[in-house]
């Protein structure tokens, strides 16, 4: 499990150096990827894409590529960012 993760960063990694290269387009992350980096597993993503929700908040924008599916690492980063902050569960009932 350890390897894969490092794998997985390592062509994120290698993903962002040509993306500079590539200046003024945005990232494309496979769904692997996106999971990585917003700390869910694919297979969630998978659920929310075919539910069309999260649980109490939309999922993230996704772009279908033929039969692929690709997440713009701009919209994983400006999802992570809209979503409530609580510091305890208590605060999730004040905020609904």
């Amino acid at each position: 499990m350890s390897e894969n993760r490092s794998t997985i960063s390592s062509d994120v990694t290698r993903a962002r150096s040509r993306s500079h290269a590539l200046s003024g387009l945005d990232l494309l992350l496979t769904e692997t990827e996106a999971a990585e980096l917003i700390g869910f597993s694919r297979n969630t993503l998978r659920a929310w894409r075919v539910s069309g929700r999260a649980t109490a908040f939309p999922p993230p924008p996704f772009i279908k590529c033929g039969r692929s599916v690709r997440y713009r690492a701009s919209d994983l980063q400006q999802w992570m960012a809209e979503q409530v902050l609580l510091r305890s569960t208590s605060d999730q009932e004040q905020a609904a």
